[in-house]
């Protein structure tokens, strides 16, 4: 047939290749079956990948570790960064460079449930705003002069 299929190599497929210069003429019927054999190794091989990535990550997991991007901010800064915050003296800039984390890391972090419900409703109704609505549904925030 003049193609090579991949050969078995340190645990590898390598995918079906071609010598250089011949291509599969697939108006034939031999040449749509290389074709389609050509798919299926290839999705095979794919599939082979995929099985070995997820049975390494839950041997990770198993061994206890644990993927992703480790946080920039753990409980005890957390704990030290609103301790700080406390404080009047202590900038915001201080703080986030004592602690060696951003200053939207640190809004993020520190932000009580009140603040972030606040935060949310100014969201929305900036959001209404630019629509034109002047509902605002917000519970706890000030109304516009003379709305109630």
């Amino acid at each position: 047939m003049g193609c090579a299929l991949g050969a078995w190599q340190g645990g590898l497929v390598s995918g079906p290749t071609l010598p250089a210069g011949q291509s599969i003429d697939t108006t034939t019927s031999g040449g749509e079956l290389i074709f389609h054999v050509f798919g299926a190794l290839a999705e095979f091989e794919r599939d082979l990948i995929r099985e070995r990535t997820q049975a390494g990550l839950q041997a990770a997991r198993a061994r206890g570790r644990q993927g992703g991007r480790p946080r920039s901010l753990d409980a005890t800064k957390l704990a030290q960064a609103r301790s700080l915050h406390k404080d009047p003296v202590n900038t915001i800039a201080d703080i986030c460079a004592t602690l060696g984390i951003s200053q939207a890391t640190f809004y993020r972090h520190l932000a009580s449930p009140d603040e972030k419900a606040a935060a949310d409703c100014h969201r929305e109704e900036s959001l209404r705003a630019a629509r034109g609505s002047v509902n605002r549904s917000c519970p706890g925030r000030p109304r516009a002069n003379g709305a109630k």
